[in-house]
């Protein structure tokens, strides 16, 4: 015989069941939960440590610590630059003797060639601390610069084609500057040679005041001792025509030489 219910227990019964569903429900949640949390463990464990960076925040003070460090940073020290001295061939000063130049000791006499004699070796030793000397190989007497018993230049030469000209008060001098003969026809701008050359060719043209150059048309040649100008120009000759010429002058760091003026 079946047993008979008594009111209300069927309702307590689906009610029991509901709590059982909703308890096994948390309960896998839970599981899930942790194995989740166990997989991401094991993935991060799975990571090669060569793999793993570390990236740390750049706050104000590391950025302060590096720029410290930058700021206390000594700069590189320069090596101290050796003096130049340049190598005196043998030979390369000989003193100028009565057997050997006669007619210069007739001329100037003795004292003034054992001044000369001194210059020039001293001459020979200041070039030797000159940059763009190489090696010293010839000294010498510069007549073209010189007036007998007045006044005296010497030169020195230099195996790379660098020549130095010296008055006697320039060797004697306690801080002496050495300075080539190609730096000092440096500074003369074509311009200035052909000004030059035509200061001293106007003088000489029957009618000066009609000289008309012509600086497209005129030519500063640069050489190793000088530079060689040809100027051309117009200008009326004798007879009052207008004729083309051509002045020939020798620019030098010293003094600029008329050679000639001809008809172009």
């Amino acid at each position: 015989m079946a047993k008979q219910l008594q009111p209300g227990q069927g309702e307590k019964v689906k009610v029991n069941k509901f709590a059982l569903v909703a308890a096994v429900l948390t309960g896998l949640l839970i599981l899930g939960s942790i194995f989740g949390e166990k997989k991401k463990a094991e993935s991060a464990a799975s990571v090669p440590p060569e793999q793993t960076v570390t990236v740390e925040p750049a706050n104000e003070a590391s950025v302060a610590d590096n720029r410290q460090i930058v700021d206390v940073e000594a700069p590189p020290v320069n090596e101290p630059k050796a003096d130049h001295r340049a190598p005196i061939r043998d030979g390369a000063f000989f003193p100028i003797t009565k057997q050997d130049a006669p007619e210069l000791f007739r001329q100037w006499g003795q004292e003034w060639i054992d001044r000369i004699n001194k210059a020039t070796e001293e001459a020979v030793n200041i070039t030797a601390s000159a940059e763009k000397c190489d090696e010293v190989s010839l000294s010498g007497f510069s007549f073209d610069r010189s007036v007998p018993k007045e006044k005296f230049s010497v030169f020195v030469d230099c195996l790379n084609g660098e020549r130095f000209y010296y008055t006697e008060a320039e060797t004697q001098s306690s801080a002496p500057q050495p300075t080539a003969l190609s730096e000092s026809l440096a500074k003369i701008t074509d311009i200035d040679a052909f000004t030059s050359c035509e200061a001293l060719a106007k003088p000489q043209l029957n009618f000066p005041s009609t000289m008309d150059v012509s600086w497209l048309n005129s030519v500063a040649d640069r050489k190793q001792f000088g530079i060689n100008v040809a100027l051309s120009f117009e200008a009326k000759n004798a007879l009052g025509n207008e004729v083309p010429y051509v002045a020939y002058c020798v620019v030098t760091a010293e003094n600029t030489e008329l050679l000639s003026i001809k008809p172009r």
